[in-house]
């Protein structure tokens, strides 16, 4: 029995040293280079993670190759997410193929860059037209309002009516031009407001809450 369960073992990890997965750590993309990182099926392995209310969301998102580390055995889950690595994420959720997306719409993104495909596919998609000036701000934090705004014309679900009422003690905080997709992702239940009764629409989303809003978007689309 040992014998047998040795030799298993031993494929197992002969097959996945055979065909390991590689990726840059998002954190790579921001600063230039660094070395490969292997995404082992099953394995999330941050040290920083464990107890965190969205370990479950991160380690979904990392086994699909969605979001990877900011550095080896670091997720940062309580850092801002920018818009780059978001909608490079929000692109494998869907699927697509980033050779059918070559060039870059956006002067700040060269042809070259990893986030080139993404920010072509987004901008096809409708889900960004860019800044005032045109740039795409790849390293820029998305707030609150503005990914509720990107997730519902991400979904392509027409908003509900609003009655005045979101139930969020800083609801008149929030953009009028928001006011609709907040209402929008709070009742398909993606995205929540916070324990103190608000949803607190200028704050910086984080990495970990968008770890947990993919997954949700997941079961939705």
């Amino acid at each position: 029995m040992k014998r047998w369960l040795s030799a298993v073992t031993a494929l197992t990890l002969t097959l996945l040293a055979a065909c390991p997965v590689f990726a840059l750590p998002d954190e790579v993309w921001r600063q230039g280079s660094a070395p490969p990182q292997v995404i082992l099926p099953g394995s999330a392995p941050f040290g920083d993670i464990g107890g965190h209310w969205a370990s479950d969301g991160v380690t979904w998102c990392y086994n699909r190759g969605l979001i990877l580390g900011t550095g080896p055995g670091v997720f940062s889950p309580d850092e801002p997410m920018t818009r780059g690595i978001f909608l490079t994420a929000l692109a494998r959720l869907e699927g697509i193929d980033p050779s059918l997306y070559p060039g870059s719409p956006f002067p700040d993104v060269s042809a070259d860059s990893p986030y080139a495909p993404y920010a072509s596919w987004a901008k096809a998609r409708g889900l960004i037209q860019g800044r005032e000036d045109g740039a795409f701000d790849a390293h820029e934090p998305i707030t609150r309002q503005e990914m509720a705004a990107l997730v519902s014309r991400y979904l392509d679900k027409a908003p509900p009516p609003y009655d005045g009422f979101l139930g969020y003690l800083d609801a008149h905080t929030i953009s009028p031009w928001a006011i609709e997709s907040v209402e929008c992702v709070r009742r398909m239940g993606l995205m929540d407001g916070y324990p103190d009764g608000t949803f607190d629409p200028f704050a910086t989303i984080t990495r970990g809450e968008c770890a947990v809003l993919l997954q949700r978007l997941a079961g939705v689309r």
